[in-house]
């Protein structure tokens, strides 16, 4: 299983680098949200996904937590 690639344009905690340095990350393109959603996931645990977007007055995400 190839090694976390975490893109350039992708800003996360360090600690992340670490924790997740034996996962695979991928952009979803699927779903009809504007926000950016990555699964992270290896063949150890569960997949995770991270959704993220820029706070504004049509921000989806206060509202789904």
């Amino acid at each position: 299983m190839p090694k976390a690639q975490l893109n350039d344009d992708m800003s996360v905690p360090k600690k992340w680098l670490h924790e997740f340095s034996e996962t695979v990350v991928e952009r979803q393109a699927i779903g009809e949200s504007k926000a950016d959603v990555f699964r992270i996931f290896n063949d150890k645990r569960p997949s995770l996904f991270v959704k993220s977007e820029p706070v504004g007055q049509y921000s989806e995400l206060p509202n789904e937590v």
